[in-house]
C-alpha cells in the first residue's frame, strides 16, 4: 500500500507549480498577447500556480487513495494517471464556477476539461521522472554491487596467497636462530625458501594493488590490456600473446572498462581453473568504437552446464558488463580443448 509522504508531496507540488506558472503564461501569450497591467500579470503568476499546484497534489492524492482502496492497481500507474481526469473536472468545475460566474457554463466545463487533460499531462510526467529516478537507482545499487563484489574477491585473494605466504614466512623465521646454530645447511635451504616466498608475496601484492588502481588509460587502451598480460605473464610464469589491431582511440571510457575487466576475469579463470601452457589476447577494432576482443587458452576446457561457485559468478558478472556497452559474450569450451572467450562489441 502505498503511504502518504507529506514533505515528498509539497515538494512534487511546488515543481507542479512553476510548471503550472510556464504553462498558464504561455497559454496566455499565445491566444490574449501580453498582460496589459502588472497586477493582471501577478494575477496570471498566481493563477499558474495555484492550478499546477493542485493538479500535482491532486494527482499525488488520487494515486494515493486509489492504492489504498485497490491495492492491486499499484501495478498499473498510468490508469491511475487517466484516473485522474474525472477527478479533476469533478473538482475544477465548481472551482471554476466559484471564481468565473460571469461566464457561460459551457466555458467553465471547458476550463475544467482542459484542467483535468492538464492533471493528466501532469501526472504522465511524474511517472515518467519516477520511473528514471528508479532506474537510476538500480544502476546505482549494481555499481555497488559490483565494487563489493570485487573487493570481497580481491580479499579472498589476499587471504587464499599474500596472507598464507606471509604465515609461512614468520613461521620458517620463528626456526631460523635455532638452524642458523644446530644445522647450517638447513639454514641455507630455509633462507633461500623464505627469498622465494617474499618474491611470491610481492609479486601477488604488485598485481592486486594494480587491479585495485583506477583504470586510467593514459598510454592507450592496449597500452593498459599489454601490462595487464605482463603481471600475469611475470606472477604466474604463463605465457601470453597479444595481437592488437586497429586505432584504440575511439573506444569510449566505459567500453574500455567493461574490456579490461573482462579480460582480468578471463585470464584469472585461466590461471586458476584452466591450466593452461599458453593464452593469446587478441582485439580488433573494425570501425570507431566497434570491435572484437577474444580470449583463447589451451586449457583443458569445461562443460558450461556443470560450473558453479565463484566460478559461475565470474562468467555472471562477465556477461553483465559486456550488455552494460551494448555488446555480445560468447564462450565456447571443451573439455580436453581449451576455451576460447569472445566479446563482439
Amino acid at each position: 500500500m502505498k503511504r502518504l509522504d507529506l514533505p515528498a508531496l509539497m515538494s512534487d507540488g511546488a515543481k507542479g507549480a512553476l510548471i503550472g506558472i510556464g504553462v498558464t503564461i504561455a497559454f496566455i501569450l499565445i491566444t490574449y498577447g501580453f498582460p496589459d497591467t502588472v497586477g493582471a500579470f501577478l494575477m496570471l503568476i498566481g493563477f499558474g500556480l495555484g492550478i499546477g499546484f493542485l493538479l500535482t497534489v491532486g494527482n499525488e492524492l488520487v494515486g494515493t487513495v486509489t492504492q489504498y482502496l485497490f491495492p492491486k492497481m499499484q501495478r498499473w500507474p498510468l490508469f491511475n494517471v487517466l484516473l485522474v481526469f474525472p477527478v479533476s473536472v469533478g473538482i475544477f468545475f465548481p472551482v471554476f464556477s466559484l471564481f468565473f460566474r460571469h461566464i457561460p457554463i459551457g466555458w467553465r466545463l471547458t476550463y475544467s476539461i482542459g484542467a483535468g487533460i492538464a492533471s493528466v499531462m501532469v501526472g504522465f510526467f511524474f511517472v515518467y521522472a519516477q520511473e528514471r529516478g528508479a532506474r537510476l537507482r538500480l544502476e546505482q545499487e549494481n555499481q555497488r554491487l559490483a565494487v563489493l563484489a570485487e573487493r570481497t574477491r580481491i580479499a579472498q585473494e589476499l587471504h587464499d596467497s599474500v596472507s598464507q605466504n606471509l604465515y609461512g614466512i614468520s613461521l620458517h623465521l620463528s626456526a631460523l636462530e635455532y638452524l642458523q646454530k644446530k644445522d647450517p645447511e638447513a639454514f641455507q635451504r630455509t633462507t633461500q625458501i623464505l627469498r622465494e616466498m617474499v618474491s611470491e608475496a610481492l609479486e601477488e601484492m604488485e598485481l592486486l594493488v594494480y587491479e585495485l588502481r583506477p583504470l586510467v588509460m593514459e598510454g592507450g587502451f592496449y597500452e593498459a590490456l599489454e601490462n595487464l598480460c605482463g603481471l600475469f605473464r611475470s606472477r604466474y610464469k604463463l605465457a601470453i600473446a597479444t595481437s592488437f589491431k586497429g586505432v584504440d582511440e575511439s573506444l569510449k571510457l566505459k567500453v574500455q572498462t567493461a574490456l579490461y575487466r573482462v579480460a582480468q576475469e578471463a585470464l584469472n579463470n585461466v590461471v586458476k581453473h584452466a591450466q593452461a601452457k599458453s593464452v593469446r589476447v587478441e582485439m580488433e577494432l573494425s570501425s570507431p568504437g566497434k570491435g572484437v576482443l577474444r580470449i583463447i587458452d589451451d586449457g583443458r576446457g569445461f562443460d558450461q552446464a556443470e560450473i558453479g561457485g565463484d566460478r559461475q559468478y565470474g562468467l555472471q558478472g562477465m556477461k553483465e558488463r559486456v550488455t552494460e556497452i551494448g555488446g555480445k559474450l560468447r564462450i565456447e569450451s571443451v573439455k580436453g580443448k581449451g576455451t576460447t572467450v569472445t566479446v563482439n562489441f
